[in-house]
């Protein structure tokens, strides 16, 4: 592994690439100094002379510099460059992404700080991560967070995570019907597929919105969406438990399926085409960005044109749009898959840091619950505050904090470091905030709305969802290489036979075509994957 990198960081040095931008080098350092390494964003005017910096260095008594890599994707190769030249790396390297592999071989070659034995100090150096996690998430997501963390191979952890939760980003797909037109035709909310094809035939064979145009779409969504807006998951769902994350259903000896290749994956392929050819699904589903959809579910000249939609409110509709009225959300007759809570491994203490003790202690100051409002808001006292003795949030839950100004996440400040960094970041639709300004009565039914979604949803996972499913799997560096290509291809094929199945372009009714389309994924690695799996999810259960 060694032989591999050296010469993958001799390739990257020839090419001459720079490591990073502007003229700030980081220092050896006195110990009570720490340099971090930071992409910039163009909305901080100033890392060094900034609330957060200031209060962090007060906190944990030490000063620190920055250094900034140059914008753009190719960071690990700026950091590549900077190894194979002989150079100090910052003493953290903070929101950087680094594929799972990347992160795990520079682990292993020590160029990262195993940070294994800080973690086990559950009552000392990491008690606020651990009381923290316990006290905001799952026993499931802890245990899925702490399997992403570790190297499966040897039990080291070099990386601190940034965590974000919401209730609302929990529901892989919200479903909204348009009440206004099920009044105009005096029906009623579907409670099974078969009554969701009445209704979706009843709002594309009727001039609903009265403008003597043929323009109805009775179902959209747009595969390019994710928090909230599986369409295809949803359909999928009503006739087998499909989760996109995981991909696997588990029987009861713990063998685990692909679901793209069960006989209830086709037939749900068989209903979506049935539908797609009816014209009850619009092909612009397939090829329509989020801005896109916003434009088409709530169209600026306040003529409704869908008549259900699965999607995000915050992020799939135009805000402020009064059509979003006409909607409410549906209870659902299937599983309701919950997604994992989101967890990315970015910043590191790197192997140059002569104080990797204070460099933990800066990180875990980082990820109080303090610490995560001054990241994600800003200054207290300035931009959020202490919440009112017995406050409330808009969707009634007891108030953490109360919400000032939170402008500063979208705009020029000094008081931020630029988006959500090494901490846990717990409702982050701001669903626990006491609002110090009314808020907007179209925001805060917005609001309203998604929390009985979620209410709905809920309700639909413990009636539907099955008890075992298919978490996560982390899998080691040399688990990863061994199926690298397959994992980019079979995928890849998968996803693309399922669009052409449902559009038509391939027959899903014929016996021999489906048999062709899963003789390909085995062709290109299926059961290699398959097979790998298999031994991950048997080593995460125990």
């Amino acid at each position: 592994m060694k032989k591999f990198l050296a010469l993958f960081l001799a390739l990257v040095l020839a090419l001459g690439m720079v490591a990073c931008g502007g003229n700030k080098k980081p220092t050896s350092g006195d110990g009570n100094t720490l340099t971090i390494g930071i992409q910039p964003s163009a909305y901080v005017l100033d890392y060094e002379d900034n609330a957060l910096t200031n209060w962090l260095e007060e906190q944990c008594g030490v000063e620190l510099k920055f250094m900034e890599y140059a914008g753009g994707t190719d960071v690990d190769t700026q950091i590549a460059t900077t190894i194979a030249a002989g150079e100090r790396l910052p003493d953290i390297l903070l929101g950087i992404n680094l594929s799972d592999a990347l992160r795990l071989r520079y682990g292993r070659d020590q160029y990262f700080v195993d940070m294994k034995n800080y973690f086990a100090d559950k009552e000392g150096a990491s008690k606020v991560f651990w009381d923290r996690m316990e006290y905001e998430l799952s026993e499931s997501d802890q245990k899925n967070i702490v399997n992403y963390m570790t190297d499966p191979g040897n039990g080291s952890i070099y990386a601190v995570p940034i965590i974000e939760t919401s209730l609302f980003d929990a529901m892989n797909y919200q479903v909204y019907i348009n009440t206004q037109w099920m009044d105009k035709l005096n029906l009623q909310v579907p409670t099974n597929k078969e009554e969701l094809l009445t209704v979706l035939r009843a709002f594309k064979n009727n001039d609903c919105n009265e403008n003597g145009i043929e323009d109805e779409i009775p179902l959209f969504g747009v595969t390019a969406a994710n928090i909230g807006g599986g369409i295809i998951d949803w359909l999928i769902n009503m006739f087998v438990y499909y989760d996109r994350e995981a991909q696997y259903i588990v029987d009861e000896n713990g063998k685990i399926e692909p679901v793209y290749i069960t006989d209830e994956y086709r037939e749900a392929l068989k209903f979506i085409a049935q539908m797609y050819k009816e014209g009850l699904i619009s092909p612009l589903t397939f090829t329509s960005s989020i801005t896109e959809m916003r434009t088409i579910v709530t169209p600026a000249n306040g003529t409704p044109i869908v008549g259900m939609f699965v999607g995000h409110p915050t992020a799939h509709i135009t805000q402020g749009s009064e059509l979003f009225d006409l909607y409410e959300p549906i209870e659902l007759w299937c599983p309701a898959v919950m997604r994992a809570t989101s967890c990315t491994l970015n910043t590191f203490i790197t192997a140059d840091c002569e104080n990797p003790d204070k460099a933990f202690e800066l990180l875990m100051t980082m990820w109080t619950e303090e610490g995560s409002y001054r990241i994600r808001y800003g200054e207290k006292g300035v931009n959020w505050d202490d919440p009112t003795e017995g406050a409330k949030s808009v969707v009634g839950m007891d108030a953490r904090y109360k919400l000032i100004d939170d402008s500063a996440f979208t705009s020029q400040n000094s008081c931020l470091w630029g988006g959500v960094k090494c901490t846990l970041n717990a409702y982050a639709e701001t669903e626990s905030a006491e609002m110090a300004q009314e808020l907007d009565s179209w925001v805060a039914g917005r609001m309203q709305k998604m929390a009985k979604t979620l209410e709905l949803y809920k309700k639909a996972a413990e009636k539907y969802n099955p008890e075992v499913v298919c978490p996560k799997l982390y899998k080691t560096t040399a688990e990863l290489e061994e199926t690298e290509m397959e994992r980019i291809n079979v995928p890849n094929r998968a996803s693309k036979d399922r669009t052409d199945f449902i559009t038509g372009i391939k027959d899903i009714n014929s016996d021999s075509v489906w048999k062709e389309y899963k003789d390909a994924l085995y062709s290109m690695g299926l059961q290699k994957i398959i097979d790998q799996d298999q031994i991950v999810y048997d080593r995460q259960s125990k």
